[in-house]
């Protein structure tokens, strides 16, 4: 139900809270249960896309074979970069102004974000596809070291404004703390999206493939329009936000936006590298790693990221450093067990995961992806870690922990790469996380105070000289898959429950739900 030809959604119908003021103080609905719901509705939802994506990624595979993939896949990485440029970074200041906006009971003022967060993004995606009309022969030869696929680069951009129009509706759901719609949502894109991606596939090739990277984005976008026309209503009668909170908007977007634009600018600059350097077919092969290290393991990670922000956004109001130094070492500790467990995992089962999702051709990346999975143990303490970097009010760093972390990814790729080849770009990975998980350590070593104790730096230590003896094991013995899977299963043994009775304790859910109660 939806408030009469009302473009908010009723009260009745919102969750527990909204539209109500929270009060000087009052802690945030975040206990365990609320915690627990949204995040397996935001997993389920990136879980249907994700199977939805390997689908289409397999037909894809063996259809187009490693040439084709290395088109569609350096294409797909530049249309992520201009998506992420004109997207501006509204994304995590917009949600988080909706909520702020929702829990002081201004409706006017959470109305008003919407419509800036709908047509901001969507004009000025819209002008960036006009621009690569024009230089969509210099982007070709840029990408794919070819000036032949100029048209290619047109169809593609044109998913660039249904994209972030798509994007604006699910940032608005989740200002609105609409995680089940959201999920529902997701299905219905994934399944609509596939079934018309694939028939195109298939039917015409690599032609098909390019049309269907803008269906899919107008499919997307038609969806979350029909199930929330609210959204859409409610942008075209409001247009303006107070200059307070633009002002806010834009501090947070710009901070958002270099920390974005230098992921996706790295994939785009490497994967152009590794075009003129390796050749398309080598890049195509390198499609399999790309997809699992920056679409699965995402999907783990993000989750931990998801259940501890708005903890530790609250423990920093309260101005408990304790806690929050607790809650860290308590998700440092979940990170590292789980990273290895996924890492050991993920190299036993490179060689079925590559087969399964693409096919025989492109069983060579399986050692590639054995070598990049090494990143896991820091790209989840990151995470972790990184989760109270905003919180703390410490935007500059969380910037500088980017740049410099992506700069040294692109810099190891770039000077190792006619060396190392596939290899290279495998180690750039793995040497960006290790470098943001320092950066992000001495950072809340410098600025909270904050320290890992003995416990966890054992730990670490412990779980990252694991992981670099299964990737020498995986590269080497000849029964790597047996091996790996009986060290997953000896690691689980050996730290799984003590770990978890030690992340229990340090995370104390059920304290924090009395405090929040």
């Amino acid at each position: 139900m939806t408030a009469g030809a009302e473009d908010v959604p009723a009260l009745a119908d919102a969750p527990p809270g909204a539209g109500v003021a929270a009060g000087p103080g009052a802690p945030p609905r975040s206990d365990r249960s609320s915690l627990a719901a949204n995040a397996m509705a935001y997993w389920f939802a990136s879980g249907t896309t994700l199977v939805g994506s390997l689908v289409r990624g397999k037909v894809a595979a063996v259809v187009l074979g490693d040439r084709g993939l290395g088109v569609t896949g350096t294409l797909a990485v530049l249309t992520a970069f201009v998506v992420t440029l004109a997207s501006l970074g509204l994304g995590i200041g917009g949600v988080k102004l909706i909520s702020e906006a929702r829990g002081r009971g201004d409706d006017e003022g959470a109305q008003r974000l919407v419509s800036f967060l709908v047509w901001v993004p969507v004009t000025v995606g819209t002008a960036a596809f006009l621009v690569t009309v024009p230089l969509s022969g210099w982007l070709s030869g840029l990408m794919l070291d070819k000036g032949g696929y100029g048209s290619y680069v047109v169809v593609t951009m044109l998913a660039v404004p249904f994209s972030l129009l798509a994007s604006s509706f699910q940032l608005v759901l989740q200002g609105y703390e609409r995680a089940g719609r959201l999920a529902v949502t997701s299905v219905a894109t994934a399944v609509l999206v596939t079934l018309a991606s694939v028939p195109l596939t298939t039917e015409f090739g690599l032609d098909g493939a390019i049309a269907a990277t803008p269906l899919a984005a107008v499919v997307t976008a038609a969806v979350f329009v029909a199930r929330d026309p609210w959204i859409a209503r409610t942008a075209l009668r409001l247009h303006r936000v107070a200059g307070a909170v633009r002002v806010q908007l834009w501090t947070l977007a710009a901070a958002s936006v270099v920390a974005s634009l230098m992921t996706y600018g790295a994939d785009t600059i490497v994967r152009a590298r590794a075009s003129h350097v390796l050749g398309i077919p080598l890049n195509g092969l390198y499609q399999p790693v790309q997809m699992f290290s920056s679409v699965v393991m995402p999907q783990l990670v993000g989750a931990l990221s998801l259940v501890l922000l708005p903890r530790l956004s609250y423990e920093f109001g309260a101005e408990r450093r304790e806690e929050v130094a607790a809650v860290l070492r308590g998700g440092a500790r979940a990170a590292a067990v789980l990273a290895v467990t996924v890492s050991l995992m993920t190299m036993a089962l490179a060689e079925v995961f590559v087969v399964v999702f693409f096919n025989t051709e492109f069983l060579p990346s399986a050692h590639v992806l054995a070598v990049q999975v090494a990143a896991e143990v820091p790209r989840f303490l990151a995470y972790v870690l990184g989760a109270a970097v905003v919180p703390a009010g410490l935007i500059r760093q969380w910037v500088g922990i980017g740049v410099v972390s992506t700069l040294a990814r692109v810099g190891v790729a770039a000077g190792l790469m006619p060396s190392m080849h596939l290899y290279a770009l495998a180690l750039s990975v793995v040497v960006e996380w290790a470098v943001a998980l320092a950066l992000t350590t001495a950072v809340l070593w410098r600025a909270i105070g904050w320290r890992p104790g003995r416990d966890l730096v054992a730990l670490v230590l412990a779980a990252a000289a694991v992981v670099a003896l299964a990737v020498l094991v995986s590269l080497r013995a000849p029964w790597a898959p047996t091996l790996l899977l009986a060290a997953t299963a000896v690691w689980l043994a050996a730290v799984g429950r003590r770990e978890v009775a030690l992340v229990a304790h340090a995370l104390r859910l059920d304290r924090f739900r009395g405090a929040s109660a």
